[in-house]
């Protein structure tokens, strides 16, 4: 027997919110959803993706309770998740598909509740958690969907980018070495540092615009004299 879940609808769970923390954490809780499954349900994991899981067993799958609990966990909770059962993987995700088409297209939040603020983030959820804003150095108040996502995010974020190949300079030595080959020994241990912006851009495909009408209309003005030139000499 197979056990397929799959995370849907992530315009309403992962990019909610504009702050990357917060989806960068989403999108790593969906990248595990396989590994906390099977942690909590049993079965030996035959396929995993982005925000898929595949799980067999050689009995009877978890009964469906045991599968609602875990769906309803942190961070589970946070996100739509179909799922499906089946003597095979096809009849499995095909379950999964026709959960799906059942389920509501749009996340059901929770009422915001007579003096309780909104999600300083999302603006849409309750903001229920107590949390410290250090760009703007005072006391905000998160909803609970963003306050995982975004622990998830900030905790894993190292480790995010230390297990992806290649690994970012750790120092200014990693960039400019002193022993790097073909270096001239006034360059050595040195960095070049080049900043651009976007700043006046209309203003310079504008001018640029013009210059190139003038430029036809004198290919156009030159054009016509030699034509005109070649007809006389003929």
């Amino acid at each position: 027997m197979f056990l397929y879940l799959e995370g849907v609808n992530l315009y309403a769970t992962i990019y909610d919110t504009e702050d990357l923390s917060t989806i960068r954490g989403g999108s790593m809780a969906l990248e595990t959803l396989a590994q906390r499954a099977q942690a909590a349900l049993g079965g030996t994991l035959r396929g995993q993706g982005a925000s898929i899981a595949l799980l067999e067993f050689s009995g009877p799958p978890p009964e469906e309770d045991k599968i609602r609990a875990f769906l309803s966990a942190t961070p589970q909770c946070h996100f739509t998740l179909t799922w499906g059962t089946g003597e095979t993987e096809a009849q499995a995700i095909k379950a999964a598909r026709d959960r799906q088409f059942s389920q509501l297209a749009t996340v059901v939040l929770p009422a915001i509740m007579a003096g309780v603020r909104p999600c300083a983030i999302d603006h849409t959820r309750p903001g229920t958690i107590s949390d410290f804003d250090l760009k703007e150095q005072k006391e905000r108040f998160l909803c609970a969907s963003v306050a995982d996502r975004r622990k998830i995010g900030r905790v894993g974020r190292p480790q995010l980018f230390r297990k992806r190949q290649p690994q970012p300079p750790q120092s200014f030595e990693d960039i400019a070495p002193e022993d790097a080959p073909g270096l001239k020994p006034n360059v050595r241990g040195k960095i070049a540092v080049i900043v651009a912006d976007g700043m006046g851009g209309r203003r310079s495909c504008k001018g640029l615009w013009h210059r190139h009408r003038r430029v036809q209309h004198c290919d156009g003005g030159v054009s016509g004299a030699s034509g005109r030139g070649d007809r006389r000499l003929g």
